[in-house]
């Protein structure tokens, strides 16, 4: 049985040309597991998790929210074509700046070609790294269009991203 791609994924394949390889392998498995799954439903917007965000997905499960888990590339949390999410827990936050993580990372975010969501989990002051240096790589981020929600825990992160789900489908 042929299925016809609905029309937020026809744009989001249009403007394909300019994601790198890691996005269209993504895309074109959420082609081939949206459309099955959004046969009766109004809208086609579903959730991929990547699977190593066990703890993420525990929690979705009980959030009633649409979602799979498979192996992303780039980011924790994939909402076809509207937005990529990357969840950090503030000791990983400050290992990704320490690192240089923190910079080929937002790199690859920013130019994936949807809007790049952060959360970062956690208190700022109860890390390594002094607490001026990791707001102030929050503060970078969103002067570089990256839009940066901070979250207690991973049960407010899941809100954020129940919140975030919900807009794309409003």
């Amino acid at each position: 049985m042929a299925f016809a791609l609905p029309h937020d994924v026809e744009d989001a394949i249009e403007r394909a040309p300019r994601w790198p390889p890691r996005i269209l392998q993504s895309l074109a498995r959420t082609v081939r597991v949206s459309t099955a799954f959004s046969v009766g439903c109004s809208s086609m917007t579903l959730l991929q998790v990547d699977v190593r965000e066990r703890a993420l997905l525990n929690k979705l499960e009980h959030a009633s929210i649409p979602h799979r888990a498979v192996t992303l590339d780039l980011g924790d949390v994939l909402c076809l074509p509207f937005w990529i999410v990357e969840r950090k827990t503030n000791q990983d936050f400050a290992e990704s700046l320490r690192s240089g993580r923190w910079h080929e990372q937002q790199h690859r975010l920013l130019t994936s070609g949807l809007r790049a969501v952060y959360i970062i989990e956690g208190d700022h002051r109860r890390t390594s790294m002094p607490y001026p240096s990791l707001l102030g790589a929050c503060v970078n981020a969103e002067l570089r269009a990256l839009n940066v929600f901070r979250a207690c825990d991973i049960d407010e992160t899941v809100h954020i991203i129940v919140h975030l789900y919900h807009k794309c489908r409003d």
